[in-house]
């Protein structure tokens, strides 16, 4: 199951549910993925400053930004 899928049951849910926990669920989800979102633009480095780093500051920086993006994709 896919993170839109997820979210799609969540919605389902909210709308079928007495209880106000599905609908926070999913409003915390796509907060979250919001922020995600901003860290992964900031992270998104031009080739000149990539160039800047050392290989291990680099490889770091290319391995977190992996993490953010599977994270959201």
């Amino acid at each position: 199951m896919d993170n839109e899928q997820i979210k799609e049951n969540l919605r389902n849910m909210a709308t079928l549910s007495q209880s106000q926990t599905p609908k926070a669920a999913l409003d915390r989800i796509n907060q979250l993925e919001n922020v995600i979102h901003k860290i992964a633009y900031w992270f998104d480095t031009d080739q000149e400053v990539l160039y800047t780093m050392s290989v291990a500051e680099r490889n770091d920086h290319i391995r977190q930004h992996k993490m953010l993006l599977d994270a959201i994709l």
